[in-house]
């Protein structure tokens, strides 16, 4: 799933490493980034209170409609116990807090199966992917989906950095797609298996 549809379907014109939605912002600037925009320690450290900034936080806490349909669902959905989010790149497992280098209450859990999700990546195709926290592990980043829904919910929560280290960057070439899909199919069935426990 696409959180950021319109964002996503602009990446189809002349700039096609657009990152924010294409909502307004009434300063004639254009769009707010989603992964800055949730409600728990919003606003601060790696997150541009500009609204020209790849990093717009929005004017408010879910200001954008993507985070707030998405807060909505994880709010009628209180069973849901694990949740990921994949991102490029830089192939990174990362967990709670992008807002502060302290460590989450539940960091030795998170530390566990964020290994588990490290070494069945590493197993599918050979490839490390580094694993940490967010803020510490690529830098600070407030208002992001993985800190609310694991602060405000309780939720085990995780992003992947998928493929590369720098070398295509943004841009994965084709033959990299399927075996990129296959490796983080497995750290998502791992981080499954880390929350609800073995099938």
């Amino acid at each position: 799933p696409v959180v950021n549809v319109d964002g996503y379907e602009y990446t189809w014109t002349n700039e096609r490493l657009w990152r924010k939605n294409r909502q307004p912002n009434g300063d004639g600037s254009m769009g707010t980034d989603p992964n800055r925009n949730w409600g728990y320690q919003w606003g601060g450290e790696g997150a541009s209170p500009q609204g020209s900034n790849d990093t717009y936080r929005g004017s408010a806490p879910f200001s954008a409609p993507e985070t707030a349909a998405l807060r909505d669902f994880y709010i009628a959905h209180p069973e849901i116990a694990g949740s990921l989010d994949l991102h490029s790149y830089s192939q990174l497992v990362m967990w709670p807090w992008g807002w502060s280098s302290a460590l989450c209450p539940d960091n030795t859990l998170h530390a566990a199966v964020g290994g588990g999700m490290q070494y069945a990546i590493q197993a599918t195709n050979g490839l490390t992917y580094v694993a940490g926290p967010i803020y510490t592990t690529i830098y600070p980043a407030s208002g992001g989906s993985v800190d609310w829904s694991y602060g405000d919910q309780g939720v085990t929560s995780f992003t992947i950095e998928v493929r590369d280290t720098g070398a295509y960057g943004f841009v994965m070439p084709p033959e990299e797609i399927l075996p990129c899909a296959r490796e983080n199919m497995q750290g998502a069935l791992a981080l499954m298996e880390g929350v609800l426990g073995p099938a």
